[in-house]
């Protein structure tokens, strides 16, 4: 018979720490930094672009799929079978497909590269897991930026 869960195991993107979750709940509080977090998996198919995608959960970026971004930070992982351009990846395990293209910085516990793939730009920090003093040192670069220019953009739009 089918067995239906009604909890998941996460880990929190901003302070690294394991909670359980509903099965059927999108965003919610880490119980232990009370950020709020995303959990839900994201999939993108189309082009994407954003300032930060970040979730408890995993990343996918589709055949077709282009995901471009300032920051993205993924719990769970990324796999691409796309194009991933970012400044900062902060994510579990990463997998980049054969066709794949890759731009950005990464830190990560561990990734595959299939033939094929291709990395353009990027450092790489690939060890065990990394803390989230390591993850502050990423994200904190991007959210200053994107405080540098958000007067201009709203000036542009006024």
């Amino acid at each position: 018979m089918f067995t239906i869960r009604s909890q998941r195991s996460v880990r929190c993107y901003r302070c690294q720490a394991p909670f359980v979750a509903s099965a059927r709940a999108i965003v919610l509080t880490c119980p232990h930094c009370y950020q709020r977090v995303h959990i839900e998996d994201v999939i993108v198919r189309g082009n994407h672009h954003a300032n930060s995608v970040e979730t408890c959960g995993k990343i996918l970026v589709a055949p077709r799929g282009w995901l471009m971004a300032g920051v993205v930070i993924a719990a769970g992982g990324i796999e691409v079978l796309g194009r991933l351009h970012a400044k900062y990846v902060q994510s579990g395990p990463v997998f980049l497909a054969a066709g794949a293209t890759w731009r950005g910085s990464l830190l990560a516990p561990s990734i595959v590269i299939e033939p094929g793939a291709s990395v353009e730009d990027g450092l790489f920090d690939i060890g065990p897991r990394h803390e989230a003093g390591a993850l502050m040192k990423i994200a904190k670069p991007a959210q200053l930026a994107d405080i540098a220019s958000t007067p201009n953009r709203k000036s542009a739009v006024a």
